[in-house]
């Protein structure tokens, strides 16, 4: 069981969104955040609440009782998409600290800056639509009950 819940941990940081590079650090060099932020849509509070992270399930489990057998198939979806969405990560890390690098250069281009913005949004679009469709399958796991307490839990936790 604990092998599991390690599992699922590492899983979640393995498909937790790129994060973008942040500000510079002491110089010109751009500082990049650690990974976090579970499955982060950014698609708004109408579809956010609709959906359930893994650490969400995994943290109530017992109250919404949670199967072994769910349990198993989160896993199993999560590692079935660590390796599309780790490239696709790393992609995005790379291009959005090459595209501060040049900002902090004087001098840069539009084109050059408004081409690396497109391969950036277009790798944060794979990304996020490779999240949803997860998350869509994680729900589709769930019993409506299941969803219902999980609503109830979430909402409860927020105030």
């Amino acid at each position: 069981m604990r092998a599991a819940v390690a599992l699922v941990g590492l899983a979640l940081v393995c498909v937790s969104p790129a994060p973008a590079a942040m500000g510079a650090a002491g110089g010109s060099e751009p500082a990049v955040a650690a990974f976090g932020g579970l499955l982060q849509l950014q698609l708004g509070s109408s579809v956010e609440d609709r959906l359930f992270t893994p650490e969400l399930i995994f943290s109530y489990r017992t109250e919404i009782g949670l199967e072994w057998e769910q349990q198993a198939k989160i896993v199993e979806l999560i590692t079935e998409v660590q390796p599309e969405l780790v490239p696709l990560q790393l992609e995005l890390l790379g291009q959005t600290t090459a595209l501060l690098r040049s900002i902090d250069q004087e001098g840069i281009g539009l084109d050059e800056a408004a081409l690396r913005a497109e391969k950036i949004f277009s790798l944060e679009q794979r990304v996020k639509l490779e999240h949803l469709k997860l998350l869509l399958r994680i729900r589709n796991l769930l019993r409506p009950e299941q969803q219902a307490k999980l609503q109830a839990l979430r909402a409860a936790a927020r105030k």
